[in-house]
């Protein structure tokens, strides 16, 4: 179909296996389920308004059984945005390569949908931070420097993805942390390929593409150097899992048994570690 050859022509293209992988995400559990099985010259910019601007809006989140639950919102305006893109996207390449042969493309006329801005309170986020380290300061010293280095700015895989030789003059008087890359995920079929199990790799390129420097300064500069002396014993346990040449071996970030830390465990101990903090 439109959307099983577009994606195979993205493949050819620049673009990361990362955002594929969430077209096709999107595409599975957004888009097809709605117009999936219809004929393209069949599908209207009325049934393409439907879907993204009324179907999707009103989507809700799921319990374990499936179940919708109330007062809950799947998707919200900045997610169908990125929705009603891909289908531009999609649609815009189909009409290029004559899928559209005698009619108008349908999406053309389909309006984006209005993103709400969220109203941030600053000051209350910092109160929010400064309950959590605290805390963790009390309780558990042991994940200050990976929480707290997600104040640096840091976006989640980039911080989960910093390699020891990123931490640059820590001795000297103006110790910084280069970010060059980012933590990812090999797709399964790569994983498949590879035929050793590998499932993460270092990625030489931040998601914009921009390397930056970033200054350490305290307390931020302590928490580093306590976690670096805790990952040097980690390495001394019997049970530490053995990396080899593999770069993941050297991310500053790992588990006191050297297992990668992933998005789903980095935000499950980000919840846990906030309800704790109240």
């Amino acid at each position: 179909d439109l959307f099983t050859d577009w994606l195979a022509h993205k493949t050819d293209e620049d673009i990361s296996a990362t955002v594929l992988r969430k077209y096709r995400r999107l595409y599975e559990q957004h888009i097809q389920p709605t117009i999936g099985s219809m004929f393209l010259d069949k599908i209207s910019s009325r049934d393409l308004n439907q879907l993204l601007n009324s179907t999707l809006a009103t989507k809700k989140k799921t319990d374990a059984k499936g179940k919708p639950i109330p007062g809950t919102v799947l998707l919200g305006s900045a997610a169908r945005l990125n929705a009603w893109k891909v289908v531009r996207m999609c649609f815009r390449w189909g009409e290029l390569s004559d899928y559209f042969t005698g009619r108008a493309n349908p999406m053309m006329l389909v309006k984006a949908p209005k993103v709400v801005k969220r109203t941030i309170d600053i000051d209350a986020r910092l109160a929010d931070a400064d309950r959590v380290m605290s805390h963790l300061e009390a309780t558990q010293s042991d994940l200050l420097c990976l929480m707290g280095f997600q104040l640096l700015g840091l976006r989640q895989m980039e911080r989960l993805g910093l390699r020891l030789e990123d931490v640059w003059g820590l001795d000297t008087e103006h110790p910084k942390l280069m970010v060059r890359g980012q933590l990812a995920r090999f797709e399964t079929g790569e994983v498949e390929k590879n035929g050793d199990g590998r499932r993460w790799y270092w990625k030489d390129r931040t998601k914009t593409g921009v390397e930056r420097e970033i200054p350490l300064t305290e307390p931020f500069l302590g928490y580093l150097r306590d976690h670096l002396k805790r990952r040097e014993e980690n390495t001394k346990r019997a049970d530490y899992k053995k990396w080899g040449d593999d770069p993941i071996g050297e991310l500053l970030f790992l588990t006191d048994r050297g297992a990668v830390i992933s998005k789903t465990t980095d935000n499950e101990i980000w919840r846990k570690v906030c309800e704790a903090a109240g």
